[in-house]
């Protein structure tokens, strides 16, 4: 990235537990209807966190 192209947020000021500020998903929609272009994301704040967990190589299937 060589640029970053605002206006941005920084959404630590504004995450809670009651939505939209509760899920990065739903605070992203809100802060993009309201014309930014981007934003920050605390690390501290889990409910605004992805975590990405990588899946094994080859999946087995079992039955029961």
């Amino acid at each position: 990235m060589k640029t970053i192209k605002g206006p941005a947020l920084f959404l630590a000021q504004f995450a809670g537990d009651v939505a939209p500020f509760n899920s990065l998903a739903s605070i992203t929609k809100w802060v993009s209807d309201l014309g930014y272009k981007g934003v920050q994301i605390p690390s501290w704040d889990g409910r605004l966190l992805i975590w990405i967990v990588p899946l094994p190589h080859k999946l087995i299937a079992t039955k029961s």
